[in-house]
């Protein structure tokens, strides 16, 4: 009698520990589908990035700077105006980039 009960009781272990593979099989297959899911995300982006052209905006934006005075633009720069607008376009890219982050309050 003592051999069924030990029958008995190999088979679920057997039978547990075939569902914990299972389950560590799983969860290995869902981590190697999200990183195959963000590496086609990454590989369309670079491709999006690539295909736009920026050759236009470059040239527009040199006219741009040519058309302000040069007085001009050694006062802005004498002033600090150059840091000051890049410091505030820094955090303004900070806290457009923390928004994404869920659960995180900027000073609201």
């Amino acid at each position: 009698m003592q051999w069924l009960a030990d029958l008995i009781v190999g088979a679920f272990e057997w039978l547990f520990d075939l569902v914990v593979a299972v389950l560590e099989l799983a969860g290995a297959i869902a981590v190697d589908l999200a990183c195959y899911l963000l590496d086609g995300l990454g590989q369309f982006l670079t491709w999006a990035v690539g295909a736009v052209n920026l050759d236009a905006l470059a040239t527009k934006a040199e006219g741009m700077w040519s058309a302000v005075p040069r007085p001009l633009l050694e006062f802005a720069f004498n002033a600090g105006l150059v840091d000051c607008l890049s410091i505030i376009g820094a955090a303004l890219l900070i806290r457009l980039a923390l928004q994404l982050v869920p659960f995180t309050r900027l000073g609201s």
